[in-house]
């Protein structure tokens, strides 16, 4: 058989999974994950949500890390998606709050005055991107969960339901691989090349093919992936 076929029959499995669609099965109606992608000196955590039938108005997230090995650079959220938008301009919302060691908060909306009736939904909603220097060679771990507790609404839909009070209705994962493995099977070959074209040709974006970090996947991706080989 030859070499590149037998590669390519592999990879045909887990492109379902790498684009566009995180590769859990939701059984909640809200799932909420992190893909984070680090090189030798920095990682990127990518945080989106997935929706099944809710329409969001709210979020609300929270990252943890340990600072011992990571130190917070920037955390921004997705306003392109996530905004309070009037008739003639848009208003502010809370910044992230990167203040206490250990934890990266993102707390925002959505709301436009000419459909006030729609929230967001749909799968890989971007929420925000937390960028990390590494300060040490451990692999980085995290945790996800909800910004606020007690009496604070994170997930709230068009309706005004407060997701997260149904038990199971928000899910939380993380995954945590090195630049450029781009399936995601905790190594670097040919096979991430296959992946990268595949998410080229379809304009889509993964930060685990974004290998050279740059936030766009492209042929400089490919000479990086090889780079690492």
């Amino acid at each position: 058989m030859n070499h590149f076929q037998h590669i390519k029959g592999n990879v045909a499995g887990v492109l379902a999974c790498v684009l566009l669609l995180p590769c859990l099965a939701w059984s909640s109606d809200i799932g909420v994950f992190a893909e984070a992608a680090y090189s030798d000196s920095e990682i990127a955590v990518y945080i989106y949500t997935d929706t099944k039938s809710s329409e969001l108005v709210s979020f609300g997230v929270n990252l943890g890390y340990d600072p011992g090995d990571l130190e917070v650079v920037a955390a921004t959220k997705n306003e392109s998606i996530w905004h309070f938008r009037g008739s003639t301009q848009d208003y502010p919302s809370l910044e992230p709050d990167i203040t206490v060691p250990g934890e990266a908060v993102l707390i925002g909306g959505y709301h436009d005055t000419n459909m006030p009736a729609s929230g967001v939904t749909g799968s890989r909603k971007l929420i925000g991107i937390v960028t990390f220097n590494r300060l040490t060679g451990n692999i980085p771990v995290f945790s996800l969960g909800l910004a606020r507790s007690g009496d604070f609404d994170n997930f709230v839909d068009v309706t005004g339901n407060v997701i997260e009070q149904t038990a199971g209705a928000v899910v939380f994962d993380v995954t945590v691989k090195e630049r450029g493995d781009a399936n995601q099977d905790g190594y670097i070959t040919n096979t991430d090349f296959f992946v990268i074209r595949s998410l080229m040709v379809q304009g889509e974006f993964s930060c685990f093919g974004d290998c050279n970090g740059d936030d766009v996947i492209t042929n400089a991706d490919f000479f990086c992936v090889r780079n690492k080989m």
